[in-house]
């Protein structure tokens, strides 16, 4: 099964802690509320932020209410396969 492994490189919220203002959220697999992860609003990312998905799809959503209070932030994704797979190139 093909995954994929995120990691936050960079990471800065222009409003600290207000998660009315602005917020990333991730998803797994789908958009749907039971597929989200944690939203992120704090200042910094708390030490094992970095995600693994269980499937091949990710979702990153960026909410801001003003265009002055866009988060910035920097991901590095790498796929990868697992189980059976591990080792062998993706069809």
């Amino acid at each position: 099964m093909l995954q994929i492994f995120l990691h936050w490189a960079d990471y800065k919220m222009t409003t600290p802690r207000d998660c009315a203002d602005s917020y990333l959220e991730y998803y797994d697999r789908t958009t749907r509320p039971a597929d989200r992860q944690p939203v992120y609003c704090d200042t910094k990312l708390a030490s094992g932020a970095d995600r693994r998905t269980t499937s091949n799809v990710a979702y990153l959503r960026l909410f801001a209410a003003d265009v002055h209070l866009l988060p910035h932030f920097r991901v590095v994704y790498t796929p990868f396969l697992t189980g059976e797979n591990r080792g062998k190139r993706p069809p």
